[in-house]
Formats: structure tokens, sequence, C-alpha cells
């Protein structure tokens, strides 16, 4: 293989890692954890946070609050794999 087949692919390569990152950024992720429910676009940005009535006890605060927190943390993790999923496309080659 020449060196200007080897750009070719290589362009090829990143125009597609490009399209895949770009269809992730428009793909919803949602998380359930124990009333709380949160979605989450694959760029990361937060669309919603559903709360069950259940939950709403304002003397119990705290609760919701940890349940929010691990609901959003475990979000933001299944983005994450699909984007490592995304990368490993490339084969390491900083593409």
């Amino acid at each position: 293989m020449n060196q200007a087949q080897m750009m070719k692919m290589a362009r090829k390569m990143q125009a597609d890692l490009e399209k895949r990152k770009a269809e992730l950024a428009s793909q919803e992720f949602t998380v359930k954890k124990q009333g709380v429910i949160v979605t989450i676009f694959g760029n990361r940005k937060i669309s919603k946070i559903e709360i069950d009535e259940i939950l709403l006890d304002p003397e119990d605060k705290d609760l919701l609050e940890d349940l929010m927190l691990i609901a959003i943390n475990d979000a933001i993790e299944l983005v994450d794999k699909k984007n490592a999923e995304i990368s490993d496309v490339s084969g390491g080659m900083g593409i």
C-alpha cells in the first residue's frame, strides 16, 4: 500500500469516526436508580431528570440528593463507555 492510499484510508476512518461521534451526541441514554430517572445525550448534556413522588419527603432531602448523584454519574459513565467503544474503532491511531 502506498502513501496516497494510506492517507485516503486515514481520511475515511476519520470521517467515519466523526460521523459516529455526531450520531452518539444526538443519542439519548436513560438510567433508572431507585425512583430517580436521568436521561442524557451522548454529548453528556442532561435532557431530563424525573423523580418518583414517593421520594419527595422534605425530611429526607439528603437521600434524594444522593440518589440523583448516583443516577447522574451512572448516566455519564454509560455515555463515556459508548464514547470509548467509538474511539476504539480508530485502533489507537489517534484519529
